[in-house]
């Protein structure tokens, strides 16, 4: 199918790719996923900006192949490569050595993919999606990626809520962009 942005995804695609670091903040139905992809898929393809992906998602979305829909959904970016590390961890590690263009993992095991990699992160652009996940500066999900944030160029945060309970979550997301 042929995406036909509406004005505000068309917004939303030329801030990320001045800014390659940002948040889109759109309630949910709204297309965050496909001007995500649309960014990435310049970034990859076209301006050459970024080599490899990691899209961190809940479990849930990844669960469902929300990502992976969308992909085969718009004709514009199905030809991106991408795989899940989910399975125990020789599994893990063994998809970790194969190269695609995005990599999609669950909230719940990026401290296992810090700890695994460390600083041989070899992800230059990182997507969080539904990033209110990491509103607690406490969490063990955020302190994991604040170890890495140094090592990726770009990162977007998606998000429907990104403050569901008071300006302090909004912290340690923001955290992740500009550290």
């Amino acid at each position: 199918m042929e995406f036909k942005p509406h004005n505000y995804q068309i917004s939303g695609i030329e801030h990320c790719l001045v800014h390659p670091k940002a948040a889109l903040l759109l309630e949910m139905g709204l297309g965050k996923t496909a001007i995500t992809l649309t960014v990435l898929n310049e970034w990859l393809y076209n301006s050459l900006e970024a080599e490899q992906v990691l899209i961190i998602a809940p479990a849930r979305i990844i669960e469902l192949g929300t990502w992976q829909n969308e992909i085969r959904k718009w004709d514009h970016v199905q030809h991106l490569s991408f795989k899940v590390l989910n399975g125990g961890p020789e599994e893990r590690r063994k998809l970790i050595s194969t190269k695609t263009d995005l990599t999609f993992i669950s909230v719940d095991l990026i401290a296992w993919l810090v700890e695994e990699l460390g600083s041989s992160w070899p992800y230059d652009t990182v997507v969080v999606d539904e990033s209110s996940k990491f509103k607690s500066a406490k969490s063990q999900r955020f302190k994991s990626l604040r170890k890495v944030s140094r090592l990726y160029d770009r990162c977007l945060l998606l998000t429907g809520t990104p403050s569901p309970n008071g300006y302090e979550d909004l912290w340690s997301q923001i955290f992740l962009l500009d550290r």
